[in-house]
C-alpha cells in the first residue's frame, strides 16, 4: 500500500486525500474518526504527513456507507493505473463492515390484548338522550325524556330493558354486549303503558319517559 503511494516514479505533486464516510444513523464525527484512523496507520507506515489530507463527507446511505476512500491526486497528471491499485489496496485493508446487530430489524411491538370488558363494549348500542315536552291531555304537557339505543340488528327478542327512577338499563340476553346503564338527569315515573318502541329496520329502540310528579 505504502509502495503504491510512494512509488519513486510518482510526481512530487502527488497527494493522498483520505475521505471518511458514515451511514445516516451515525454522528458526523464518526466519518472523520475513520479517516483519521487510516491517516495514523499510513503515518506509522512511513507516508509523510504533508503528502496526506483528511476530510469527512456528510452521512448518507445504510451500513455500506461506513468506509474510507483514498483519492490519489496529482496536479501534473494522475496515473490512472496507480490510482486504481491504491483504491483496491485500500478496499482490502479497510473494506466496509456490516454491523449485523445494528441492521437487524427491530422486533414488532406486541399490542396488549383488549380486556374482556373492553371487547364487550365495542359491540354495545350507541345511546342518545334528549329532553322533550310530552302531551298528556288537551293543552297539558309534562316534562319528559327520549332515549334512543341504536345498533344494527337490535331486536326485542334479544333485549332486556329495565326502567328505574334514576336510570335505564339495557342488556343483551345472548350476551352480545355488557349491560348498559344510562343515568337520567331527573327522576321519572314508572311507565303505566309500553314506553319502548323497536325498529328492526333501523336497528333502534326508542324509550319515552315522563318526569315524576
Amino acid at each position: 500500500m505504502v509502495n503504491v503511494i510512494m512509488e519513486p516514479r510518482a510526481s512530487a505533486d502527488r497527494h493522498l486525500e483520505i475521505v471518511g464516510r458514515a451511514e445516516n444513523r451515525e454522528d458526523a464525527i464518526v466519518a472523520e474518526q475513520r479517516a483519521e484512523g487510516v491517516r495514523a496507520w499510513l503515518l506509522e507506515s512511513g507516508v509523510p504527513s504533508e503528502r496526506m489530507s483528511v476530510r469527512a463527507e456528510p452521512s448518507a446511505g445504510d451500513s455500506s456507507a461506513r468506509r474510507v476512500e483514498l483519492r490519489l491526486l496529482d496536479t501534473s497528471g494522475a496515473d490512472v493505473d496507480l490510482r486504481q491499485r491504491a483504491e483496491q489496496a485500500m478496499s482490502r485493508l479497510f473494506g466496509p463492515k456490516v454491523d449485523k446487530e445494528a441492521d437487524a430489524p427491530e422486533p414488532p411491538t406486541q399490542q396488549p390484548e383488549a380486556s374482556e370488558a373492553s371487547r364487550d363494549q365495542q359491540g354495545a348500542p350507541e345511546v342518545s338522550m334528549e329532553e322533550i315536552a310530552v302531551e298528556t291531555g288537551v293543552g297539558s304537557r309534562r316534562r319528559g325524556l327520549r332515549l334512543v339505543f341504536a345498533k344494527p340488528g337490535l331486536a326485542a327478542s334479544d333485549a332486556s330493558l329495565e326502567i328505574g327512577e334514576k336510570a335505564v338499563r339495557l342488556g343483551s340476553l345472548s350476551g352480545q354486549w355488557a349491560e348498559l346503564e344510562v343515568v337520567l338527569p331527573f327522576a321519572v315515573e314508572a311507565p303505566s303503558e309500553p314506553s319502548a318502541k323497536f325498529s328492526r329496520r333501523a336497528g333502534t329502540l326508542t324509550v319515552t319517559l315522563l318526569s315524576a310528579t
